[in-house]
């Protein structure tokens, strides 16, 4: 992989004449495959219970795609300022890709995770390339419409992703897998278009790896994604599988606790020492006006996931619906 020198990632290129519309294509190919994956799984998760079985996993089959993509979101942006972003890009796609297969062709419910997982992984490196993409290519003019673009075909994933997978459940021809399996040809489509029409960043020389891995905040990632799993597992665990008071539910909660208290004086140590390469953007998050931003963002987002993942199953065992009839 082509590596970016300091000097190079620390100013964004001037934006161009335009962007082409084959990177637009590239781009808006994986927006709408982010979208459906979001939400394909939710009216076949009582499928997956039936083939598998292992209730006490049933909530990861959905929650593990958006907490790999959260998770992972300073990795990405770390991974694109230092190297070149159309590798990382076309690396990305690969990722998803190889999730998906994973995810289509598991044998048990653990695998079934730990495809979306994968996916949820290439997915957040995707979206996060698409929107630098257009930050640094894109003129002016271009930028609002094709944000906007952008946003509405990652809406309209969200939507059909549903519907899609129930048709696959209920069709004669077809089982839960082909809602993974759909994935497959439009990843292709992607790589090959990428391939052919994503540009690079202009660069001027290499530097080593360890040059390059110095300027991104490993440890700030780690605690990062470790501080995520560990509330996810807490929060999910806790009371079904585990009773309160019970050694494990207590284990996971001070371990969660510790690690979170380590990250934050992690990143308050380097919001001092290197502010650029910080995790937690704390300059940004620091500002009035941007608190509102993150409540409102964080309640839209528990309230579709509830409605998208819980009121399917609560159809499908309470009211014996099919998958359709839940959608």
């Amino acid at each position: 992989m082509t590596r970016m020198p300091s000097s190079s990632y620390s100013q964004p290129p001037e934006p161009q004449a335009g962007i082409g519309l084959g990177t637009i294509l590239t781009i808006y190919i994986t927006c709408i495959i982010n979208g459906f994956d979001v939400s394909n799984v939710a009216n076949i998760q009582p499928q997956l219970y039936e083939a598998f079985g292992h209730i006490e996993f049933l909530p990861w089959i959905g929650l593990s795609y958006s907490l790999a993509n959260f998770a992972t979101l300073a990795f990405a942006r770390n991974v694109i300022d230092v190297f070149n972003i159309r590798y990382v890009y076309i690396i990305s796609i690969a990722i998803f890709f190889v999730g998906a297969t994973l995810a289509g062709v598991a044998g048990n419910i653990s695998t079934v995770i730990a495809g979306r997982a994968i996916m949820g992984i290439g997915g957040s490196i995707c979206q996060n390339c698409a929107i630098s993409y257009f930050a640094m290519y894109a003129t002016d003019s271009q930028s609002p419409l094709l944000y906007g673009i952008m946003s509405g075909l990652w809406a309209i994933g969200l939507v059909v992703g549903g519907p899609v997978g129930s048709a696959f459940v209920q069709s004669s021809a077809t089982t839960w897998r082909w809602a993974f399996f759909i994935n497959l040809p439009f990843l292709g489509l992607a790589i090959i278009c990428a391939l052919i029409f994503v540009p690079g960043r202009p660069e001027t020389n290499n530097l080593p790896l360890r040059d390059c891995l110095a300027d991104i905040d490993i440890l700030g990632i780690v605690l990062q994604v470790a501080t995520t799993v560990l509330f996810a597992i807490a929060v999910t665990f806790s009371g079904p599988v585990w009773e309160w008071s019970s050694a494990p539910c207590i284990a996971i909660w001070t371990t969660f606790a510790v690690v979170l208290a380590a990250w934050v004086v992690q990143q308050l140590r380097s919001y001092q020492k290197r502010p650029r390469h910080q995790v937690v953007p704390i300059k940004i998050m620091a500002r009035r006006h941007m608190i509102p931003l993150w409540v409102a963002s964080g309640c839209a987002g528990a309230t579709y996931a509830i409605m998208l993942y819980y009121i399917p199953l609560f159809y499908a065992f309470s009211k014996g619906l099919s998958a359709l009839q839940q959608t």
